[in-house]
């Protein structure tokens, strides 16, 4: 798997780049591109990875991902399964800083919108109440043309704007440095963590992935993700942690193992760090909301 420059392709004629993925899993290359992208995950789950933000993804969530973020969508492995018939479906809107003219997003009418998307690097998770009625507006998107197009771009971007549950990811600017050795190699370590979160995974084993000394290795990730090796590993077992929880056939005891931690009370620890919650408040805010 190696990380790539993701050229969006765009006609001459198109400010706005449309984009249905509709297969069993999504793209799974960790990549980039100048172009800001919103994209609505209508089916599917996994773990993203954006910039320096990891966490799981699921069904009627919106994504904000800022001009040249590194991300990946990688779907949950029953995706890749050839027995199941499983779906990922995805819209996702492209557009940069200039597709309208350079004083767009500085216009009067437009800084709502510019302090929304422009003015920093952003990732943004939306999960909408009224998600019949947003997902009603991308899929309309995905089959217009000309202005009707535009008019529901900005409908959409307004509608995003003012929504209450947007949560801010990162607004630290994830700096790329990005040769095709070092995308490679972080790629690798990613897809390494994701595919074995639940053992035990040690720097060695990690830095060899990275054909890289294990003192090398921790100063390369840190420069890269902003974090080190033990903290994205904790992250990415807390975030399918968070799916487990959602599932009341599991006790938290059973999630702690399962997801790679070996005592409970370290797994209480590091999910509040992470969190801001316990895993047990987390459970019963889940089950509050889904119950409202």
């Amino acid at each position: 798997m190696k990380a790539l420059s993701f050229k969006i392709p765009k006609s001459d004629e198109q400010s706005i780049r449309v984009q249905i993925d509709k297969q069993p899993y999504f793209y799974d290359n960790f990549h980039y591109h100048p172009e800001i992208q919103i994209s609505y995950i209508l089916e599917g789950s996994g773990t993203r990875i954006i910039g320096n933000s990891i966490g799981k993804f699921n069904k009627d969530e919106i994504y904000i991902i800022g001009s040249s973020i590194p991300h990946i969508f990688k779907s949950d492995k029953i995706y890749y399964s050839r027995k199941r018939s499983l779906i990922s479906y995805s819209i996702s809107i492209y557009f940069s800083e200039v597709s309208f003219g350079e004083k767009f997003f500085k216009l009067p009418e437009t800084k709502r919108l510019t302090d929304f998307l422009i003015n920093s690097k952003k990732i943004i998770c939306i999960k909408p109440k009224d998600s019949d009625q947003i997902k009603s507006e991308f899929q309309k998107i995905s089959e217009s043309e000309g202005l009707e197009k535009f008019l529901l771009f900005l409908k959409i971007l307004e509608r995003l704007s003012k929504d209450r549950s947007a949560k801010l990811l990162s607004k630290t600017f994830y700096e790329l440095r990005n040769t095709e050795k070092n995308g490679k190699r972080i790629n690798d370590v990613y897809d390494f963590v994701i595919n074995n979160y639940n053992r035990n995974l040690t720097l060695s084993e990690a830095s060899k992935i990275a054909n890289l000394s294990v003192t090398a290795f921790c100063r390369f990730f840190k420069e890269r993700t902003r974090k080190s090796f033990t903290e994205f590993v904790n992250e990415v077992r807390v975030g399918e942690a968070c799916k487990l929880l959602n599932n009341q056939d599991y006790s938290i005891s059973q999630i702690c193992y399962e997801v790679g931690f070996n005592n409970v009370s370290n797994f209480n620890r590091k999910f509040k760090e992470i969190t801001s919650l316990t895993p047990k408040n987390y459970r019963q805010a889940f089950y509050e909301n889904k119950n409202e």
